[in-house]
C-alpha cells in the first residue's frame, strides 16, 4: 500500500524553508513512499539526493531585492512565485495526482492546488504560529504586529483571486501544522491545539556525506559568523566583525554565504577563515559562540548544538521580533540597529564568553530541544494524518 502512496512536497525555494524538511523527506522514502518535490535549482541537488522526484519552480528573491524593488512598486514576489509554480507544477501533477500534499505557508502554489483538486494537506512552517489574539496583546512589537496583518490581507487578497476565501486566522491552518522548530521557541504554545505538531528537532538534525572540521585553532574559542539568507548581509557587515574580533583569542569563521565575494574582506587576519557552501549546521558543532541575525530556523539549529547567540538585525522588525523571543528565553543578546558597531560587538562576544549563566542555560534548552520531535516522530504523524484522510 505504501509504495502506491504519493506525497509532494511544495515547499518554498528558501533555505529556512527547504532545509528542516529533508530528514522528513528522507524518513517517508526509507519508508517506501513516492515523494514529490517542488523546489529551485540551487536546491535540486540536496532533495534529489534523497530519492525525491524533483519538479523545478523558479527562485525567490532576496529581501535585498525586495526591499529596493518589489516593495515600493506595490508587487509581492511571493505572489509572482505562485502565479509562476501553478504553471511549473500543474502539467506534472495532473498526471500525478498525489494522495497528499505537505505546503509551505508560504508557498502559496501549494495550498491552491490542495483546495483546487480536493487532496488532503499539510501545511508547514518555519515561522511563528501566531493567531491574531497572540499578536494583539503585549508586549507584541507594534511595529511587527502591522507587518502581520499587512501581510494577512494581501494574502486574502491575492488568494480569493484564485476561489479560496479567508478565514479568521492570522495564518491558515490545516488540521494538521507542522512547525519546522521546537516547540518551546512558539509564543502562547499551549494555546495551541493538536493540529499543531512541532517537529522540533528536525533543523539540527540533518545529516550530511561530507564533514567540516576548522583550520588549526590551538584550541581557541570559534566563533561562527554567518549571514541571513534572507535579509542579505553585505562586506560591510563582514569588516565589522572583523574589526570587532581581532586581535581577541578566538578562531573567526566568516560563512559569508552565497551572494558575497571573500575578495571584498581584503587580507584577513591570521586568525580567521572564510566559508561558503557549507551549512552552517556543520559547523556548529564546533562553535562556542555564533553571530547571526537570529532567524527561526537558525536559532533552532545553534539551540540543537547548545551555541548562544549574538543576534544583529539591522532594524528589521521581524528579526527583531524573533531575536528578543530568543533573549526572553535566555538563549542570547539583541544587538539593535543603533547600537550595532564593533565596539558593542566586541563587548557582547566578551561578556557571552564569559557568561557561565548562559551557558548554562542554553545546554539546559538544547537537552530539551533534543527530546522535541525529529523526522520520524514527524513521519510517524504524518503517516497516521494520511491514513486518516484517506480512509474518510
Amino acid at each position: 500500500m505504501k509504495q502506491r502512496i504519493h506525497i509532494a512536497f511544495l515547499i518554498f525555494p528558501h533555505t529556512p524553508h527547504i532545509n528542516p524538511t529533508l530528514p522528513i523527506v528522507s524518513a517517508l522514502i526509507r519508508r517506501g513512499y513516492r515523494v514529490s518535490y517542488t523546489t529551485s535549482e540551487k536546491f535540486l541537488p540536496a532533495v534529489s539526493e534523497l530519492g525525491a522526484e524533483v519538479i523545478r519552480c523558479q527562485e525567490f528573491p532576496s529581501h535585498q531585492a525586495l526591499v529596493s524593488d518589489y516593495v515600493p512598486q506595490g508587487r509581492n514576489a511571493s505572489f509572482e512565485l505562485a502565479e509562476r509554480s501553478l504553471l511549473d507544477m500543474t502539467p506534472f501533477y495532473e498526471n500525478n495526482k498525489p494522495n497528499l500534499i505537505l505546503y509551505d505557508f508560504m508557498f502559496y502554489a501549494g495550498r491552491i492546488l490542495a483546495e483546487r483538486w480536493n487532496i488532503p494537506a499539510i501545511q508547514t512552517s518555519p515561522a511563528l504560529a501566531f493567531d491574531r489574539e497572540a499578536v494583539t496583546r503585549p508586549p507584541a512589537r507594534s511595529d511587527f504586529r502591522q507587518l502581520l496583518f499587512d501581510m494577512k490581507e494581501k494574502r486574502d487578497c491575492f488568494l480569493e483571486s484564485h476561489g479560496i476565501y479567508r478565514t479568521r486566522f492570522l495564518f491558515h491552518r490545516e488540521r494538521l501544522n507542522i512547525y519546522l522548530y521546537p516547540r518551546c521557541f512558539q509564543l502562547d504554545g499551549d494555546a495551541f491545539d493538536e493540529s499543531c505538531f512541532y517537529a522540533g528537532r528536525s533543523a539540527g538534525e540533518r545529516s550530511y556525506r561530507r564533514t567540516w572540521t576548522p583550520k588549526s585553532h590551538n584550541g581557541r574559542p570559534l566563533i561562527l559568523v554567518s549571514t541571513s539568507t534572507f535579509y542579505l548581509q553585505g562586506p560591510e557587515y563582514f569588516r565589522m566583525c572583523i574589526d570587532a574580533l581581532s586581535d581577541l583569542q578566538f578562531h573567526v569563521v566568516l560563512a559569508i554565504g552565497d551572494n558575497n565575494e571573500s575578495a571584498l574582506l581584503d587580507v584577513l587576519p591570521s586568525e580567521f577563515e572564510v566559508i561558503q557552501h557549507i551549512p552552517q549546521v556543520q559547523i556548529l558543532p564546533h562553535a562556542e559562540l555564533l553571530i547571526c541575525l537570529g532567524g527561526m530556523i537558525t536559532s533552532a539549529e545553534a539551540v540543537y548544538h547548545g551555541v548562544p547567540q549574538l543576534m544583529i538585525t539591522h532594524g528589521f522588525s521581524e528579526a527583531e521580533a524573533y531575536a528578543e523571543n530568543m533573549v526572553r528565553l535566555g538563549l542570547g543578546i539583541h544587538l539593535r540597529n543603533v547600537e550595532t558597531n564593533a565596539s558593542n560587538i566586541r563587548g557582547a562576544v566578551n561578556k557571552m564568553l564569559a557568561d557561565t549563566a548562559l551557558h548554562r542555560r542554553v545546554k539546559r534548552m538544547r537537552d530539551i530541544v533534543r527530546r522535541e520531535a525529529g523526522a520520524e516522530e514527524t513521519a510517524n504523524r504524518i503517516e497516521e494524518y494520511s491514513e486518516c484522510r484517506l480512509a474518510c
